[in-house]
């Protein structure tokens, strides 16, 4: 694809797990943007052009997705409006450790490049350190813009590391959650339910 497309660029390293493939990554690009997405997985052809299009004043944009498992593709629940705008990160962290359709994945969503500075990219953990990446992102989002139309295809791996057991591959991920769900709790006490 380098080949291909001048835009496309290859970063070739040894396998130190998903956060760090993430950081090297962030590293070496350069958009106001940045999005994020499991090798496995798929977009509509029109994604970036959608999310793009209404970023408006948001620091992240997520869309719905599609959960593609036993070649089975269902849409997932998610709000009932065209566009959900959250303006204060109280109310973004409280959607989160409530609602759930604002979720911990990476995936799905265009974060502004900003977000990421000083963020701890979690490289310890190899499962969990996408909601520990995002918990830090939320609590720097002064707005996000929720689409509901699914324009992710998230592939479900029943083999997967994060259906495998608990290990202690968990556990850091498990430790970086605490830590961080603590800090935001001394900020917001009334998320602590």
């Amino acid at each position: 694809y380098e080949k291909k497309y001048s835009c496309v660029k290859t970063i070739h390293t040894n396998n130190g797990g998903p956060a760090r493939a993430r950081k090297i990554g962030f590293e070496n690009s350069n958009g106001q943007y940045i999005m994020f997405m499991d090798s496995d997985d798929y977009v509509s052809t029109d994604m970036m052009k959608e999310m793009y299009e209404c970023v408006g004043e948001a620091d992240i944009v997520c869309s719905n997705f599609f959960k593609v498992k036993n070649g089975n593709i269902e849409k997932q629940p998610f709000y009932k409006q065209n566009e959900v705008l959250f303006e204060t990160t109280h109310d973004i962290l409280y959607e989160f450790f409530t609602k759930r359709y604002i979720n911990g994945a990476l995936w799905a969503k265009l974060i502004k490049r900003e977000l990421f500075d000083n963020l701890d990219f979690c490289e310890e953990a190899i499962i969990g350190e996408d909601i520990n990446m995002m918990l830090q992102l939320y609590e720097k989002a002064n707005e996000i813009k929720c689409l509901s139309k699914p324009l992710y295809f998230y592939f479900h791996n029943d083999e997967g590391i994060s259906h495998s057991g608990y290990t202690d591959k968990h556990r850091f991920g498990l430790e970086y959650y605490i830590k961080f769900r603590k800090e935001i709790v001394n900020t917001y006490p009334e998320l602590s339910v």
